[in-house]
């Protein structure tokens, strides 16, 4: 009866331990802020954005979830981590090969967008501003369609941010070298 009892208990643990490699990986969709990604090449430059996607469900984003004038992640979970395999500009700044973190200001009429060299981050508790590469002010631009999910997109020589209604773009230039 002893050893029979030792065989469930052993069942019993890898039961538990089944369930919860399987809700760990449940489908993407599923997760309140599923990890996304993007990635193009520009005259052979690899360009890659890795982010954590909220939805909106129907919350008041701007100045409520994402408090005005404080550094937010632009996204949720792991900081944003934009990567380039070759020197480029993003604005006009330049950002050296290698990979940051991406965080953002936002304001009623104003962002800023901000580039560190810190990419690897849980959200913006360890952000530093000593460690920016750079900062760029945006002015977003009202979408004519809800955004349910934040999304970045690669699209001609351009980053493009978009969530709930409001985006963003970042164009993408080339040192001569590459043009």
């Amino acid at each position: 009866m002893l050893k029979l009892n030792r065989i469930f208990s052993d069942l019993s643990v890898v039961a538990i331990v089944l369930y919860l490699c399987t809700a760990c990986d449940s489908d993407e969709k599923e997760r309140p802020s599923p990890l996304r990604m993007d990635s193009t090449q520009i005259a052979g430059i690899d360009l890659k954005i890795t982010y954590s996607s909220p939805a909106v469900r129907d919350r008041k984003i701007w100045g409520g979830l994402e408090p005005y004038n404080k550094v937010w992640r632009i996204g949720a979970n792991k900081a944003t981590v934009f990567e380039t395999s070759e020197p480029i500009f993003l604005s006009g700044n330049a950002v050296p090969k290698g990979k940051y973190s991406v965080f953002a200001i936002t304001d009623t009429t104003q962002w800023t967008i901000i580039f560190n060299k810190q990419w690897d981050q849980w959200g913006a508790y360890d952000y530093h501003e000593e460690d920016d590469l750079f900062r760029v002010e945006v002015i977003p631009t009202r979408l004519d369609s809800l955004h349910e999910r934040l999304s970045f997109k690669f699209t001609d020589q351009e980053l493009q941010f978009r969530w709930e209604y409001l985006g963003f773009d970042l164009p993408i230039t080339l040192p001569a070298s590459h043009q």
